[in-house]
């Protein structure tokens, strides 16, 4: 995997390793205008293990206050131990889907292709998917999951199977600590929300009531300075364009605290 950095080590690299040469897979989050010449480039690579070193990141990640966000999780396969790693970059033009942000994920279990990228997109529509910093989007941005197979298992192919599901679980959870760890590293942030809701007609309309709330700038700036204004979030609800919108059902819970009951301020 190769990444956009402004470190000449790709030149070196590759008369270092000429073979290599022709299975870069590379990836930028940089302007689109930006040119770009081989030798800025950084350099990400995963073992047979699945296991990721960075060179060189420094550059990479140069406007989070993390160089580098990446975890792991083990996970049973019958009498075998898989690994699953991953690390991700990004903290602002984030939404939708991914935007600007990079994430490459790697096991040494065997998985059928086709269940690698079921499963995969499945793990990035509960996480990376589902995150927002500021609202604002690029061009740039991509999610790679990678099974080298040299754990020696049979190879993953029905998600319903133990092992399937055992896959499937590490993955969301990785995916989703690593989406967390991004809304966390954002440019400037203070708070991490999280926004749930449920009881809509579908998940569409859940979508939308959530991303309104974490949206609006007046929400933001209300977290941001620790009040509890409850007009702003359900201005946001309303205006989130959900069709026959009942307010007078609206059920408002900060944290532990029952703030709106009914649509309007809780007694209690």
């Amino acid at each position: 995997l190769l990444l956009h950095s402004r470190d000449a080590i790709f030149d070196t690299f590759t008369r270092l390793h000429p073979k290599l040469k022709e299975r870069f897979f590379m990836n930028t989050k940089e302007h689109e205008s930006d040119p770009y010449e081989s030798s800025q480039f950084s350099i990400v690579l995963a073992n047979r293990h699945g296991i990721f070193g960075v060179e060189s990141y420094r550059e990479v990640f140069e406007f989070e206050r993390f160089w580098a966000i990446g975890s792991g999780r083990r996970f049973a396969l019958g009498e075998r131990t898989a690994t699953l790693t991953g690390i991700c970059k990004g903290a602002g033009m984030i939404c939708p889907n991914m935007a600007t942000m990079l994430a490459f994920l790697a096991t040494d279990a065997a998985v059928d292709p086709a269940l690698l990228r079921a499963s995969l997109s499945a793990a990035a529509d509960r996480s990376f998917n589902a995150i927002t910093i500021d609202g604002d989007t690029s061009t740039n941005d991509a999610c790679v999951l990678a099974a080298t197979g040299t754990l020696g298992n049979a190879p993953i192919a029905d998600p319903a199977s133990p092992d399937g599901v055992a896959f499937q679980a590490a993955l969301e959870s990785l995916c989703v600590e690593l989406a967390t760890a991004i809304v966390r590293d954002g440019e400037g942030a203070t708070k991490f929300i999280t926004v749930r809701v449920e009881g809509g007609a579908n998940s569409e309309e859940c979508l939308k009531a959530a991303y309104a709330v974490a949206h609006s700038p007046l929400v933001k700036t209300a977290f941001f300075a620790s009040d509890p204004n409850l007009g702003r979030i359900l201005a946001a609800v309303g205006y989130a364009g959900i069709e026959d919108l009942d307010a007078t059902k609206i059920e408002l819970h900060l944290g532990d605290v029952h703030a709106v009951r009914q649509g309007g301020r809780n007694p209690d």
